[in-house]
């Protein structure tokens, strides 16, 4: 595992995927004054609050991250090296998910709180209370972005390939369901990535339902990715 940690701090793009997240806290302070100079005059009642509508530049910036940690790899060549000195494929898969998943939650928790905490400090206008157990949640849908895109990353062996999948699950495929006509559009966008935090909350009500289809999102392509990573050549 400490080579991975090693492989995925020194790769350049990963410092960039880490700039545009840690962006979101910068852009989050500068909308919230924004929007704190002109609600008075233009009668606005309320607004998005930073957190959640930069949120979607933090799960793409660590679902980067996840593509990027194996398929930097199969760009480079640096694969067969990794796989001369650690050739039990499984045990090399479970460290890149443990190492994706650890970094991907760090990095968009401590940006969507502080981003959170921020626009609160600086902000007069009206905003949600401060929930951390929904940016705690809103950070463990980015981790599954990026587990998410590591999979699709392992099983198309392209960048290109995975981060599209990425974008699909996060924009695209959200788009098409909501022109489906009425109840469709409603009861399958109810099983969406994008939907799933906000139908966690309250968690008494809820239950453990949205948590565990948020996680299927994961599990699916990493399953295919161990399926496929464990029985190909490289």
């Amino acid at each position: 595992m400490r080579a991975e940690w090693i492989k995925l701090r020194s790769t350049a793009s990963t410092h960039y995927a880490l700039a545009t997240a840690a962006l979101v806290f910068v852009l989050g302070v500068a909308w919230t004054l924004y929007v704190d100079s002109i609600w008075h005059e233009r009668g606005l009642r309320s607004a998005a609050a930073a957190e959640e509508g930069f949120l979607p530049v933090v799960q793409l910036a660590v679902a980067v991250i996840g593509v990027l940690a194996v398929t930097g790899e199969y760009a480079t060549g640096l694969i067969r090296q990794t796989l001369t000195v650690a050739p039990r494929r499984g045990r090399l898969l479970l460290d890149k998910v443990a190492v994706v998943a650890l970094t991907a939650f760090a990095v968009s928790a401590a940006v969507l709180l502080a981003t959170a905490s921020a626009a609160r400090l600086v902000g007069d206008y009206p905003m949600p209370e401060l929930d951390v157990a929904q940016l705690l949640a809103h950070a463990l849908a980015a981790t599954v972005l990026a587990l998410a895109g590591l999979g699709l990353g392992v099983v198309t062996r392209s960048t290109a390939g995975a981060v599209s999948g990425v974008v699909a699950l996060l924009f695209v495929v959200p788009g098409i369901v909501n022109l489906l006509p009425t109840p469709w559009n409603t009861r399958i966008g109810s099983f969406l990535l994008p939907n799933l935090v906000p139908r966690a909350f309250p968690p008494e009500q809820a239950g453990l339902e949205p948590i565990g289809l948020l996680l299927l999102y994961a599990a699916v392509p990493l399953a295919a990715a161990w399926a496929v990573f464990t029985r190909r050549d490289v």
